[in-house]
């Protein structure tokens, strides 16, 4: 009470005392953000937000001429890739999502990979030209898009839900149907 934002009760079953529960907008827990829709664009730009970070508390790792080029890129994908994909299993892809993940990635190896445009290229023609080198790359690594480890991911978390045991409360939970299904 007395506070200026939009507040919840709830009566404790136990000591039948009242909680006051600030209603928020968004909630980050155990670097996942949330909020009461269940979209999954806030999760995704707090996990973009820790993965910017990652990368610029890495940089001299990331963007040192001297280390390979190839171990530059697996390191990327190992720390800064890691931290963006935390919590990916649970997310709602969408061609939006889809493209603002690629886009991010893109973004920061054009930097590792020191892509410079050139004065007479267009801009279309500097991002389709470092596109092209970047998916040659990593291709030859071996390793998956952001993109695609985020399906892995999902898929992954699917098939762990479909083979728990239908007696296990976190089945059970899942399966749950309520009265206005």
């Amino acid at each position: 009470p007395g506070n200026d934002y939009n507040q919840s009760q709830a009566q404790h079953p136990d000591t039948k005392s009242t909680l006051w529960c600030p209603q928020v907008d968004q909630l980050t827990a155990l670097g996942i953000g949330m909020n009461p829709t269940g979209d999954t664009l806030h999760s995704i730009e707090h996990r973009l937000a820790a993965a910017v970070k990652h990368f610029w508390a890495r940089k001299r790792q990331l963007l040192c001429n001297k280390i390979p080029v190839n171990m530059r890129i697996k390191r990327f994908y190992q720390t800064v890739g890691r931290t963006l994909l935390w919590g990916a299993g649970g997310w709602t892809m969408t061609s939006y999502l889809a493209a603002r993940l690629e886009s991010f990635e893109l973004s920061y190896l054009r930097r590792i990979l020191g892509i410079r445009r050139s004065a007479d290229e267009s801009f279309i023609d500097y991002l389709k030209r470092s596109a092209s080198r970047i998916r040659r790359i990593i291709h030859s690594l071996e390793i998956p898009s952001l993109v695609q480890q985020v399906f892995s991911l999902m898929h992954g978390w699917s098939g762990h839900v479909a083979r728990l045991d239908s007696g296990e409360v976190m089945a059970r939970a899942l399966n749950w149907k309520g009265v206005s299904w």
